[in-house]
């Protein structure tokens, strides 16, 4: 079967089968004459499998060891069966909020009802709290202008994770702490469009492949030397090709620089807060310490023309 008719059956568009077939989750044959795929029923059922499970918010590599392990298989769905429920009740209590809200609104102004107004501000992110993505949302409630954006491009991606443990809780209020006592800077027009921009990019296009491509690495850290390490060379390769996306990066770590101490303080807690940014240290320092077929020299060349003049 030809991709063509692979996407009027699935639904996915071609990138995304493309994606799937790199992330070998199908495997269809290359026809050796002329390089198309010709894709197998089976491999069809896979897509419609990976294409209905990523509706309901499974990970990538949920859904590899939904499709590939069935002693995980419980265990993925489980978990997501618990974080829809979690949602769900959050969401119930929000709705019951809401209808108390507007019931006592009919009979007074906004200003009659400070005590209703302020019991919510007190009670709901304490339920919220066990939901995941609560520190995104409240990182970009917290700080709703420029600078919150600003974090969320830096450390948002590693935020995702609910706040299920007193450990966790005090690093985030200890976290909230430093980001408030940053130094306040004046902002130009373009410093806050080239925010705006990069935040919107991130939020819509690059956020759930990130997700996706460190978890990828993370399920295969036992064989990182070959595997991780050419996607991270491939990676730097991709960048020192793309001048506009250099200078981008360039510009990020500009507008960073004033926050070059917090950046180091804030690196304490994302480790508490982040399972994933935590395996990612670890695996960083084996990297550093060994000979992993990392090339450095691709590495120091991204670095000077990032870093540099």
């Amino acid at each position: 079967m030809k991709i063509n008719e692979v996407v009027k059956i699935t639904g996915l568009t071609k990138k995304a089968i493309y994606y799937y077939e790199a992330e070998n989750l199908i495997t269809p044959e290359k026809m050796p004459d002329n390089n198309y795929r010709e894709f197998s029923d089976d491999d069809v059922k896979r897509l419609v499998q990976i294409s209905a499970l990523r509706r309901l918010d499974i990970s990538i590599q949920a859904i590899r060891d939904i499709l590939d392990n069935p002693l995980k298989a419980e265990s993925a769905l489980k978990s997501q069966i618990s974080a829809m429920s979690a949602k769900i009740n959050a969401m119930t209590k929000s709705r019951e909020i809401l209808v108390n809200f507007v019931d006592k609104l009919k009979s007074g102004t906004i200003n009659s009802i400070y005590e209703e107004l302020k019991f919510i501000n007190e009670t709901l992110p304490s339920y919220q709290m066990e939901l995941k993505g609560f520190m995104q949302r409240e990182l970009e409630r917290i700080f709703p202008g420029t600078f919150g954006k600003l974090m969320y491009i830096q450390i948002g991606e590693f935020l995702d994770e609910p706040l299920d443990s007193l450990e966790k809780i005090n690093s985030w209020n200890e976290l909230v702490k430093l980001l408030d006592s940053a130094d306040e800077i004046e902002n130009s027009k373009e410093f806050d469009n080239f925010v705006n921009q990069l935040y919107g990019e991130r939020i819509n296009k690059y956020e759930q492949k990130f997700k996706d491509d460190v978890d990828q690495i993370l399920h295969d850290k036992d064989s990182f030397n070959k595997d991780a390490m050419e996607q991270v060379n491939h990676a730097y390769k991709e960048l020192l090709d793309n001048p506009d996306k250099i200078q981008s990066i360039k510009k990020l770590y500009q507008y960073l620089a004033p926050y070059k101490d917090m950046l180091k303080q804030i690196d304490i807690y994302l480790p508490v807060l982040s399972s994933r940014f935590k395996q990612i240290v670890e695996m960083s320092k084996v990297i550093n310490e060994n000979d992993t077929g990392l090339d450095k020299e691709l590495l120091d060349k991204f670095t000077d023309k990032v870093l540099g003049p």
